[in-house]
């Protein structure tokens, strides 16, 4: 089922009608680049993103789960994702990408002296990341 609305009626689905309005979007989209259930910008409330797609759980695909905020009037939406992104490690156990500890931008898990890389202008010491060389 298709939500409809006069004002995009007469519209043969016109990519800014459906994204602007989510008017003739998959039932599970709350806004989309079309009108299949893949084509999913944005899920309605409690549905992940995954590939387009909105989902009650993350898949074997993208098992991952992560907060995201969209520049649309800074709705966060949970994403499934293959691997986390810079600045998160995966959870294996929660299936849910963690932050590392700043600055690190890649770790092996939640905690201190887990870094494994550091930004331009930090040093990796014995997995923390450093602005200058200890002394030694």
């Amino acid at each position: 089922s298709r939500r409809r609305h006069t004002r995009c009626s007469g519209v043969s689905w016109a990519r800014r009608c459906v994204q602007e309005t989510g008017i003739g979007c998959h039932e599970t989209c709350l806004t989309c680049s079309g009108t299949g259930p893949d084509k999913c910008l944005l899920c309605q409330p409690g549905k992940k993103l995954s590939n387009g797609r909105c989902l009650d759980i993350c898949d074997a695909q993208a098992p991952y789960l992560i907060k995201d905020r969209t520049d649309v009037g800074y709705v966060s939406q949970d994403i499934c994702t293959k691997e986390c992104p810079i600045g998160f490690f995966a959870d294996p156990i929660e299936n849910y990408c963690r932050e590392c500890v700043e600055p690190c931008e890649k770790c092996s898990k939640y905690g201190l002296n887990t870094c494994l890389q550091c930004p331009s202008g930090y040093y990796l010491f014995r997995g923390q990341c450093l602005y200058t060389c200890p002394s030694g």
